[in-house]
């Protein structure tokens, strides 16, 4: 079976285009089936040597690789500011990090060092949550002039 938007080859039994993201409609799925009544007319479009335009992604179709909240927290929860570094936050898990080292070498230090590297954890899980939410909405990764 072929897409009705791009014309790429797709498997049969394919609910959207792995190539644009177009929906493909039952009725095209089910004429380009084997055991359809009709053949299918859909012809592909001729080839002219050239490698294939990638077709614009159809709204709300975003691919863009999330980040996974608990991954973050994973990461954080081994070495402060991992996680905040794993999202795209280095700033902030370098300033963590390095204030973790610093409060380590003192007694009061390793108390607040605790609490500090437990907001770090519950930090990394809601930016990888707000990272996440950015793309959703603008269809882009958050950049640093992006207040998220």
């Amino acid at each position: 079976m072929y897409c009705p938007n791009c014309g790429t080859q797709i498997p049969d039994d394919s609910i959207f285009c792995t190539s644009c993201g177009t929906r493909i409609s039952t009725a095209a799925s089910a004429a380009a089936s084997p055991t359809a009544s009709t053949p299918s007319s859909y012809t592909p479009p001729a080839t002219t040597g050239m490698p294939p335009t990638q077709a614009a992604p159809q709204p709300g179709y975003v691919n863009l690789p999330r980040k996974d909240p608990a991954i973050a927290a994973i990461l954080s929860f081994f070495l402060s500011g991992l996680g905040q570094m794993y999202v795209g936050k280095v700033g902030r898990g370098l300033a963590i990090l390095v204030v973790q080292i610093i409060l380590f070498f003192t007694i009061i230090g390793i108390i607040i060092g605790f609490f500090i590297w437990i907001w770090a954890i519950y930090d990394a899980y809601k930016l990888a949550e707000r990272y996440n939410y950015f793309v959703q909405q603008n269809g882009r990764a958050p950049t640093s002039v992006d207040a998220w």
